[in-house]
């Protein structure tokens, strides 16, 4: 037998999970188009993929944007038949701790990375060289890919997602080798970077970009 609650309130939540759902889905196709886009010749072409990965991106902070007002709207309007709303708030808080009770859970702490790695990511979008958006902002989609999984509670094995994100982290260096007319692939070797920034003008981006990866 079913049971009927009187006064639920449910359509936020369930545009809340279709908003996040929208937003893994957009970061992924942002980081496939800014992948795409270094990796084919045709002019006309990389400018597509270009401006499709940007878009997605932009589609992906907005639905983020869109989360989190929903998650305040369940908080401040006292919505206890969710989970989260009941586990970390009540009435009797005042309102700077209603505002802290969106971090106050595992779930809502990883919505603020994701909130603002989209912050900077669009800040990126507008204020970088177009010659570095797409490894930048890639590598951004990239993180928020596996930051937006952590929320919607997809499993992704530890090992595999950090394997992915320390080769994302060598993107921008891989892609500075490539046009130097240095194999990329020696960007991924244990110490090589160590190794080949003492050769390098010390000051120089190359360098510290070395130094650090």
């Amino acid at each position: 037998m079913d049971i009927t609650y009187i006064g639920e309130s449910l359509w936020q939540g369930r545009l809340g999970h279709l908003l996040l759902i929208i937003s893994f889905t957009a970061s992924f196709l942002s980081l496939l188009s800014f992948g795409l886009e270094q990796t084919v010749k045709d002019i006309s072409e990389k400018a597509r993929w270009h401006r499709l990965g940007k878009q997605a991106f932009l589609v992906h902070a907005l639905a983020i944007v869109g989360v989190i007002v929903l998650l305040y709207t369940l908080i401040f309007g006292h919505h206890y038949e969710y989970d989260y709303v009941r586990r970390h708030s009540n009435e009797t808080m005042s309102f700077q701790y209603l505002i802290s009770c969106f971090w106050a859970g595992q779930q809502g702490s990883f919505l603020v990375w994701v909130f603002w790695h989209a912050v900077v990511g669009v800040l990126l979008l507008f204020s970088t060289k177009r010659v570095w958006v797409g490894p930048v902002l890639g590598t951004f989609a990239l993180i928020q890919l596996i930051l937006s999984s952590m929320v919607l509670g997809i499993y992704v094995p530890r090992v595999l997602a950090v394997a992915v994100l320390l080769a994302a982290l060598h993107v921008p260096l891989w892609l500075m080798m490539q046009r130097q007319g240095i194999p990329g692939w020696r960007s991924m070797v244990p110490g090589w970077g160590l190794l080949s920034a003492i050769r390098l003008p010390k000051g120089t981006p190359m360098h510290w970009l070395m130094v650090f990866l």
